[in-house]
């Protein structure tokens, strides 16, 4: 990513999470079907922008299995303060929907 993408636009901050990680720790019946698409996604305050997406293809090993997936999101940008949310979808059916609220530090 270069230094042109991280610029905030005009009158906001940009506040860059180098290291942001959404985990999900799967204890699910799977039926007929062992490969399980996972995507998990951070939109942003409006409800509308979705500021970074993974997604991964997971195997259970039995019918009545058990699995952790962990997406690490490098260099988001959030260029508002306030409420976000990660969302997991598995089979594309939204399964966990989770806030993420970014907050502005007052420095001393």
């Amino acid at each position: 990513m270069n230094t042109a993408d991280r610029r905030p636009q005009r009158g906001r901050r940009a506040v860059v999470a180098d290291q942001l990680f959404a985990s999900l720790h799967l204890d699910t019946v799977v039926q007929r079907r062992r490969e399980i698409p996972q995507r998990s996604r951070i939109i942003g305050v409006d409800e509308q922008n979705v500021l970074a997406e993974a997604a991964v293809e997971f195997e259970l090993k039995e019918m009545e299995g058990h699995a952790t997936n962990v997406h690490y999101f490098g260099g988001v940008q959030f260029q508002q303060f306030g409420l976000h949310h990660v969302e997991i979808y598995l089979q594309e059916e939204l399964r966990l929907r989770f806030p993420l609220p970014v907050m502005r530090i007052q420095r001393k």
